[in-house]
């Protein structure tokens, strides 16, 4: 293990990634369709669609999957950066 994260640490970020937003994209899913019905959602929906339950919990789940992907992977990207995105960029010390 140690020697993967040390040779490809951004294979491991990107594995980490995937996990967490897959927990939450369960975590989201459970608590969406426990309030709302996907198949009243798809009557209501403003292009016809025939959907049942089981197909409309799957497309939640990837929808709030890939969401929390893209939210993960910024979040990663926005941590790496230095300094310079918080406060602008670093001015040269004056001589």
């Amino acid at each position: 293990m140690d020697d993967i994260s040390k040779k490809k640490p951004g294979l491991v970020t990107f594995g980490i990634t995937l996990w967490v937003s897959f927990l939450w994209a369960a975590i989201a899913t459970m608590l969406f369709f426990a309030t709302f019905d996907p198949v009243a959602l798809a009557e209501v929906a403003t292009f016809p669609l025939k959907i049942d339950r089981m197909g409309g919990y799957s497309i939640g789940f990837l929808l709030f999957w890939v969401l929390l992907i893209i939210n993960s992977c910024v979040v990663n990207w926005l941590s790496s950066q230095p300094n310079k995105l918080k406060y602008g960029q670093p001015s040269e010390p004056n001589q």
